[in-house]
């Protein structure tokens, strides 16, 4: 078989700064490759937006070495985020109870990137 003409497939891009409503498709452990840092990547479909690109949006969590203070804001974060998306931040969620969640969130334009993409502001 051979790849037919694809000039009338439309590319994917970002969406413009607004309120949108997310879908998390993917949520899988992440380590950063520049700092060694765990986290939780959530891959995130912005439903109604046929040829929107995925939004990527990370849970960084902190390093044991890290002080008290520092600890407490970085899981401060990542329990907002999971008691605003809907889930039980008390029960230790794991990476599949993310899958499948819909949720509002503000997005904004980062365009400081070799390509344009969205991020997650907040969700609300």
């Amino acid at each position: 078989m051979r790849i037919p003409d694809l000039s009338n497939i439309p590319d994917v891009g970002p969406v413009p700064e607004g309120e949108y409503q997310l879908k998390i498709r993917k949520a899988k452990d992440h380590v950063s490759d520049n700092t060694g840092r765990h986290g939780l990547m959530l891959i995130c479909q912005i439903l109604g937006e046929t040829n929107a690109s995925s939004v990527f949006h990370t849970l960084w969590y902190p390093f044991e070495t890290e002080d008290d203070d520092k600890q407490t804001v970085m899981w401060r974060m990542v329990k907002e985020f999971i008691d605003r998306i809907g889930l039980d931040s008390s029960a230790s969620p794991e990476a599949k109870d993310f899958e499948g969640i819909e949720f509002s969130a503000k997005l904004r334009l980062n365009t400081e990137m070799d390509r344009p993409r969205n991020e997650i502001e907040r969700v609300v």
